[in-house]
Order: structure tokens, then sequence, then C-alpha cells
């Protein structure tokens, strides 16, 4: 499984539903990435790191010492889509960095803005955070592919969606490195949330994947559904339900045309 209890503190949409289909454990094509030789158990690992939109997302103290890892996507060449919860602990700095561990290429963060009605994990909750969704302003523009947003529709249950990550795998190993891909059934959907079983079929996301995409195939074209901002079971193994922030809500859609400018919207 990819690996998020989240918060490092430590398909179709809308047309026919995927009943019948096993997800898998390889995404990378989607978003027109090859496979790395090595194999991750319940998940792949992607390559041409340079080409992806999806990027870590690292909040320092002052001290440069990591506070919180997250993934995030592109979604304008100096905007990064993300989770709000990310930034729950007060750091100094806040950098995304892409690329393989050879060439890592590190764009510090201009700004960034959280959505005002998130409202932190609860325990006493039994739906997860609400609106954990925040946009990093970069202080340049990046070269990378952008991913449009899915606003037009909302996802069916039983959709296939595609997942990625940078964090733990399911042996809890965890280096920050790879871009990890899978597939998960919908299983549920609310206003606020998209929701995946793992049974241990396809991927999951763990730790460090937080605000990475819940990826929509629309005719072709990888589009963003949701992010990720947590899950039931700890050690994200099979029974962990995995919950994204729904991009289709309509607060989190007037936040977005609100905070970003030239995002595309499909």
């Amino acid at each position: 499984a990819i690996g998020v209890f989240f918060c490092l503190f430590c398909g179709c949409a809308g047309g026919g539903d995927s009943r019948g289909k096993t997800p898998s454990n390889d995404a990378c094509a989607l978003l027109g990435l090859p496979v790395l030789s090595t194999r991750i158990i319940n998940g792949t690992a992607c390559g041409n790191l340079n080409d992806s939109p999806v990027v870590r997302v690292v909040t320092v103290d002052r001290s440069q010492r990591i506070r919180t890892f997250c993934s995030g996507t592109m979604i304008t060449s100096r905007d990064v889509l993300t989770a709000a919860h990310c930034f729950a602990r007060r750091s100094s700095n806040t950098v995304i960095s892409y690329g393989p561990d050879s060439e890592e290429t590190l764009v510090t963060a201009d700004s960034i803005q959280i959505h005002p009605g998130y409202t932190a994990l609860n325990a006493a909750s039994s739906e997860s955070t609400f609106n954990d969704i925040a946009v990093i302003h970069l202080t340049q523009s990046v070269p990378l592919p952008t991913l449009p947003i899915l606003t037009s529709r909302a996802l069916r249950k039983g959709s296939m969606a595609s997942i990625y990550g940078y964090g733990s795998d399911e042996n809890g190993v965890f280096d920050g490195i790879d871009l990890k891909s899978g597939q998960m059934l919908v299983d549920s959907i609310t206003e606020s949330h998209i929701i995946a079983r793992f049974e241990g079929e396809g991927s999951n996301t763990c730790q460090g994947d937080s605000g990475g995409p819940l990826v929509a195939d629309i005719r072709g074209v990888p589009v963003v559904a949701g992010i990720a901002v947590t899950g039931t079971l700890e050690g994200c193994g099979p029974g962990d339900q995995s919950y994204f922030i729904n991009l289709h809500s309509e607060e989190v859609r007037r936040f977005l045309e609100d905070v970003v400018e030239g995002a595309g919207m499909l």
C-alpha cells in the first residue's frame, strides 16, 4: 500500500461504476510516467519524477528540521493543492520538492492559503476532517505538468480511482523518495468526503501521502477528484477506510475559485 494515518506527526467519474473490476497496484501510466523496475508491495513506484505533477510538501522549523511531510499536486505552474493539516505545526518555511533523489529540486512557498472552514480531526467525529484543503503559492513557476480539478460532476460509489504519494509502504518504510501509485474502489461518497475501503486488493494511502491526489480517469484525462486526508487504521492495512476531501463539494469549489487563478476545471 502506498503509505497516511496522514499528518506525518508522526474509472470513471459520474459515468458507469467499476463493480466487478479489481483495483490495480499500478497507476503510473495514467500520469504518463514509466514504472520503475523496483516493485512496491501493494503499490508501484513511478519513474521520470521530473515530469510528475505530484510533488513532496515539506515544512521545516528555524533549525531546518523537518516538521511535517506530505504530498501535493501541481494545479498551475505556481500553485500546489494539498491538505490543510500539513500546516498544523508551526514552522518557519514550506518548500516543495520534485525530481528523483539524485536531482531533487526545491522551491520555496510564497504563501499558503487554508480553507477558512477547515476543522481538524476530532476523535468523536465519524467523518474525519472537514474542508481539509490548502493551496501553496510558490515563489516561482516550476516546469511540471499540472492536473485539472474535477468540479463538473461527482464520483460515484464503485468508481475506480488512482492514488499517488510519497508516503510509507505497508511495512512502515518511509524515505520520501519514490512516488508510489495504485488504485482503490470508491466505497461511499458524502458532500464532504470520498471514502475508499482497503481490503488487501489494489493499494492504500498511509503516513506521508496526506495531501496527495485521488485521480479519476475521464476519457483518458487524469483529473483530481479528492485529496487524501486520513484513515481509520494506523497501520493502513486491510480493513482501513481512507478518507479524501471531495473536491466537488460546493464549499471547496468556492474556495478554489477564490484563491487559484488559472487552474483547470473539468
